[in-house]
């Protein structure tokens, strides 16, 4: 069961959770049947197409216990999308769905470098930050009692939450007719802040590995060398106390990294099912995949992650970005009778934002040619 929030268990009730309950089994049933990403278990026993269908139902029932009002009998449903208590009911619904999902999904995406909090309206996000250093060993004579005396201060930062805002036309009518589905609507939003937040998250991330303050040793570039790699990977987890890091990047990054013959790999393939295969460690470095997400126009089929980039990261010394969400979800819509074609234009107000801080060594190697 996904674990909600304080805030969904308010809105609901503490026993009627069980339509975001539904709704968190439905996305996890979706990520692992269509985006083949397993963010957790979910009831196998239902057809994806079953349970979307129970998912409206769950969902417009909820409605109308947010609204107060239920459907009189009789009534024709364009009558009934003009109660403005009913439209407020099914966008605050989306609201909740989107809160019950969007933690869970997020942190599969960007998890491995990102440490996230959740914090309520007006407050300050400050993160403590680790010092990289270690205390100095020193030769002492036996009649010295001490020696130079140290002391190491967590440093303290804060992250800059910035608003971001999606608007969509909803036509009302469809989804009481039952031609427009408002559990896709609600999951198409959660993957739409989803992929942004991993773009902001990843480009946080680069900044950070890569920029002009970067050290020259932990940022390097040119055709690729395993010799060159494997010292990245020294080094970091050396000045990471010992700490042993991963090697991280696309698939087709990760691809860029293949065995030295020299080294005496062979390839040991099953006749009856020959498959090809990242492999999976470089000299015991193991390697991580990070999911690849679309550029934000979604018109140039390019891709946001850099596939020549690789990342060389301690996850366990400390988390490179910290990333802060802000409050729920806030969403604002206008009445369909607005507009000429009977829609109502719904938008979602979301913050979150994302620095580059950490008390952990990490590395870069930019593939050229």
């Amino acid at each position: 069961m996904n674990k909600l929030s304080t805030d969904i268990i308010t809105f609901a009730g503490a026993n009627n959770t069980s339509a975001y309950e539904k709704f968190a089994d439905y996305y996890k049933h979706f990520s692992a049947e269509v985006l083949k990403k397993n963010i957790g278990s979910y009831d196998s026993t239902v057809s994806f197409a079953e349970k979307e269908t129970k998912m409206n139902e769950a969902m417009l029932a909820e409605i109308e216990r947010v609204s107060g009002q239920k459907m009189p009998e009789g009534m024709t449903a364009e009558m009934w999308a003009s109660n403005p208590n009913f439209k407020w009911a099914s966008f605050a619904v989306v609201t909740m769905m989107i809160e019950t999902i969007l933690p869970l999904t997020i942190m599969d995406s960007i998890g491995l470098y990102t440490d996230m909090r959740f914090v309520g309206w007006g407050d300050v996000p400050l993160f403590d930050v680790p010092t990289k250093a270690l205390p100095l060993v020193s030769k002492g004579a036996n009649a010295q009692r001490t020696t130079l005396i140290q002391k190491f201060y967590r440093g303290n930062a804060t992250v800059q939450v910035v608003n971001h805002v999606i608007t969509t036309s909803v036509d009302l009518y469809r989804v009481l007719a039952g031609r427009d589905s408002l559990a896709e609507f609600a999951r198409r939003c959660v993957i739409a802040i989803e992929t942004d937040m991993t773009r902001e998250a990843y480009t946080t991330i680069v900044n950070g590995l890569t920029g002009v303050s970067a050290p020259t040793n932990l940022n390097i570039s040119g055709v690729f060398d395993m010799e060159r790699l494997i010292k990245l990977c020294q080094t970091v987890g050396a000045y990471n106390f010992g700490m042993k890091p991963v090697i991280a990047g696309t698939t087709i990054g990760l691809m860029k990294v293949l065995p030295d013959s020299a080294a005496g790999y062979r390839l040991n393939a099953d006749a009856n099912g020959p498959r090809i295969n990242l492999i999976r460690t470089a000299y015991d470095y193991d390697f991580m995949v990070l999911p690849q997400v679309a550029t934000p126009d979604y018109t140039n089929y390019g891709l946001a992650l850099d596939d020549n980039l690789l990342m060389v990261i301690s996850p366990a010394a400390d988390k490179l970005v910290r990333g802060v969400i802000e409050g729920s979800t806030l969403t604002n819509s206008n009445d369909y009778y607005e507009n000429a074609d009977l829609t109502s234009n719904f938008t979602i107000n979301k913050r979150y934002g994302f620095s580059y801080l950490s008390g952990a060594i990490a590395g870069a190697y930019k593939i050229t040619g």
